[in-house]
């Protein structure tokens, strides 16, 4: 079966030949803003889903070398990689080896979430606010110090990628023990330590910035994941079940001091290293009582479902390739990226029965053929075709966006294009953005 896009290509004069690496909601928004260039003859996504038919190629994102010999055959001059896992890997390196150019930062850049012990080390030398960390190298040294500082002060973390999951924030001594042997455990890399982190109360926020090779950032609009499976934050954490943007957290004032107490010294930090970050660079944060934003986690990517929802917020008429091509080049401006100033958006995620432990999939989706208005959006993620329908292939399925001139009426259209798309074992989240929709500040600062 062969899917139409939601998004039709316009008719183009450049003879740019683009590959996006990924497969998730975060790669189907990408190839929806890149569609919109003038400069694009060519664009194919690896290995692609559902929505983006037609232009897949069967590559595994992780797989490298094959990723590099097929973009060389094929005369690809651009891979936007959208994952962490190839960066981590160093596609960025290999692919300039082969002279392609890479929107995305290079292994060692990427070690800023590889690696988060790097990541606290560098934080610390740059004086960029973060919770006390301490690294253990043995098990029994990492629950003495727990019992120490107690379980509700603390939250544990697997190093290394861990899609998210590798975090534990107990409720007790059991339970921080379990996340300590899991982590020392047969599967964990041998030689990783495990961080013990303080745990820092206060409203959490998601500032993803651009950043090109001379060191200038833009930052995009704000936002808020929801990683927990269940409502109100309950369950087990996953890779996002929904995200809302622009936060009202983020006041303009904040952003500011976001800038410079934490992007300026991080990027500068890594220059002095010899690590010249490019790319999207995502600071997790959060917000603490008295105003002060403190680095929760850094990501070497747009997040997902963050990136997604944040683009359906950029203006008509920004071509992205041009902002690509401008974080290549090191003359990145604030004019590559204009985004919507009087609207904001919602998502929410149709995740599989089981996500995020074991999620059952291979169930047709059903309503793919109802159409969206203007201000509806709908993202594939864990969707394939099989033969003549689509139908689910992992945890997260599809992420429905809706965008409007306040949170209530874009949560209104993202829940319509959840609820009309169907498929067995549907699970999603109804109180994404219930903290800002019920909230005393319901406009954007």
């Amino acid at each position: 079966m062969k899917e139409r896009s939601v998004y039709p290509q316009k008719e183009n004069k450049g003879d740019r030949r683009i590959r996006i690496i990924g497969s998730g909601a975060r790669e189907h928004s990408l190839f929806r803003l890149i569609q919109q260039s003038s400069w694009v003859a060519h664009l194919e996504v690896a290995p692609g889903n559902a929505g983006t038919i037609g232009s897949n190629v069967p590559i595994a994102a992780t797989d490298i070398s094959r990723q590099v010999q097929d973009a060389k055959n094929r005369g690809i001059d651009t891979v936007i990689v959208g994952p962490e896992e190839p960066l981590a890997l160093g596609i960025r390196n290999r692919m300039n080896e082969v002279g392609i150019d890479v929107f995305g930062p290079n292994q060692e850049g990427a070690r800023i979430e590889s690696d988060k012990w790097f990541a606290i080390q560098i934080m610390q030398e740059a004086g960029v606010p973060h919770p006390p960390t301490r690294a253990f190298f043995d098990s029994e040294g990492a629950k003495a110090y727990i019992r120490y500082r107690k379980p509700e002060n603390i939250v544990v973390k697997e190093n290394g990628l861990m899609a998210a999951k590798g975090v534990t924030v107990p409720d007790s001594i059991k339970e921080a023990d379990q996340a300590v042997d899991v982590a020392f455990g047969l599967k964990y890399k041998s030689g990783e330590p495990v961080l013990v982190q303080d745990r820092i109360k206060g409203r959490e926020a998601s500032v993803l910035a651009l950043v090109d090779k001379n060191g200038h950032i833009v930052c995009l609009p704000s936002s808020q994941d929801h990683k927990r499976v269940g409502e109100n934050d309950t369950g087990l954490n996953t890779g996002g079940m929904g995200a809302f943007a622009p936060t009202p957290t983020i006041t303009p004032q904040l952003e500011k001091r976001i800038m410079q107490e934490i992007l300026d010294p991080i990027v500068e930090k890594m220059r002095e290293k010899e690590i010249y970050y490019e790319g999207i660079l995502y600071a997790g944060l959060m917000i603490d009582k008295d105003g002060n934003p403190i680095v929760i986690e850094f990501n070497c990517r747009g997040g997902d479902p963050e990136f997604p929802v944040i683009s359906v917020l950029v203006e008509e008429g920004v071509d992205f390739v041009e902002a690509v091509d401008a974080v290549r080049n090191g003359t990145l401006t604030a004019k590559h990226l204009r985004f919507l100033e009087n609207e904001v958006a919602v998502g929410i995620v149709a995740a599989s029965h089981g996500y995020p432990q074991d999620p059952e999939t291979g169930f047709p989706i059903s309503g793919l053929h109802k159409q969206l208005d203007s201000g509806s959006f709908l993202f594939h993620a864990g969707t394939r075709v099989n033969e003549d329908h689509v139908e689910t292939s992992g945890g997260r399925v599809y992420l429905a966006v809706g965008r409007g001139s306040d949170f209530r009426e874009a949560k209104e259209r993202a829940t319509k294009v959840v609820e009309e798309r169907d498929f067995e074992g549907k699970q999603f989240r109804r109180d994404i953005a219930n903290n800002v929709i019920f909230s005393k500040r319901r406009k954007i600062i």
